[in-house]
């Protein structure tokens, strides 16, 4: 019986699950529940033009790779601090490689783009400036120009890779520039340097220490009034993303909540992420990134998956309305999903 229901109903499933999403990427129907009494509002994101100028965190970061296969942590770099404006850029330089073993593991950093006499037979130098130039929610653009110049003996040194790259990172994430093999490894020495840029959004402080708790409630209701409820409290620092997940929602082949003790005939399954900021005027922005899929019987469902920032106050409860959609039974039951974030 459970193949028939998913031969049944399962196009219709992935249509239904479908709309869902497109709606909450874009003209998401929301509703602003005040009291238990829910008015009608589409939710809209802040203009641009209204959020205060980001801050990037940049670096430039050397990392050795000791013989054997382990890579060290970030050996040397430069960047970092409390950030730079959109435009604005960093220069500086690593260094890697001490002359008399070839050792790779020497490594030095240096804002400015500056080489201490001292190290100025080293192997290999990197030489970077690096501009933020576009911030679109957590993926940040960035202009790296860049050169390697390696020992040519007697002290000179010869420019042998490089150039200006434009690429995008999510907040956090970083992008290979460079790799270097030692040409006389030991044991005790890296045998390798890998040179990659990161950026980070950052908030000036107290906003960057901020803790965000997320309240989650998923409901669905049917015509009788009954209701199948599923909660979540989860926390995260500003910026950090947060997993959920639900416990399935399930139903009976007549319409009916499936009871918790056995596995139902057709189950919907909510997870996500969620990604959250304070903003310095008080508001909260909050970016969520839902998935929800569709199971029938022991086969496999549909998934889809969407974005929607929602700008909200804290301790304001915002519920996304799931519009009445699917074959039959479906189209007679309420699902929604209520969010609450306190900050401190």
């Amino acid at each position: 019986m459970r193949q028939d229901i998913h031969r049944a109903i399962g196009p219709q499933l992935f249509c239904a699950l479908w709309t869902v999403v497109i709606l909450s990427g874009a003209p998401l129907l929301l509703a602003q529940a005040t009291g238990g009494n829910a008015v009608g509002t589409r939710g809209t994101p802040t203009p641009a033009s209204q959020e205060p100028a980001p801050l990037v965190s940049v670096r430039l970061v050397s990392v050795g790779t000791i013989a054997g296969g382990s890579t060290g942590k970030p050996s040397a770099w430069f960047g970092g601090g409390k950030g730079l404006r959109l435009g604005e850029s960093m220069t500086g330089a690593v260094i890697a490689g001490s002359p008399g073993d070839r050792n790779l593991c020497a490594q030095w950093g240096s804002m400015g783009g500056t080489v201490d006499p001292n190290q100025q037979d080293a192997l290999h130098l990197w030489l970077a400036t690096i501009q933020p130039t576009k911030v679109a929610g957590d993926d940040i653009t960035l202009v790296v120009d860049w050169k390697r110049f390696d020992a040519a003996g007697q002290g000179g040194r010869e420019a042998r890779a490089g150039g200006s790259q434009t690429m995008t990172l999510k907040s956090g994430e970083r992008h290979i520039l460079d790799f270097v093999a030692s040409s006389a490894p030991a044991p005790s020495t890296c045998e390798s340097v890998v040179v990659h840029v990161e950026a980070s959004l950052v908030d000036d402080p107290p906003l960057a220490n901020t803790t965000l708790a997320y309240d989650l409630w998923l409901v669905d209701q049917d015509p009788s009034g009954r209701q199948v409820t599923r909660h979540m409290e989860i926390a995260g620092r500003q910026r950090e993303s947060i997993s959920f997940r639900f416990f399935p929602i399930g139903w009976s082949a007549d319409g009916s909540p499936a009871p918790e003790d056995r596995r139902p005939d057709m189950a919907i399954e909510v997870s996500g992420t969620l990604t959250g900021r304070l903003l310095p005027d008080g508001t909260l922005r909050i970016a969520v990134r839902p998935s929800r899929s569709v199971r029938a019987g022991d086969a496999g469902g549909s998934a889809g998956y969407a974005e929607t920032t929602l700008s909200m106050k804290p301790g304001e409860t915002i519920r996304m309305d799931i519009p009445p959609s699917g074959p039959g039974i479906l189209r007679t039951h309420r699902t929604s999903l209520s969010l609450t974030v306190r900050a401190w």
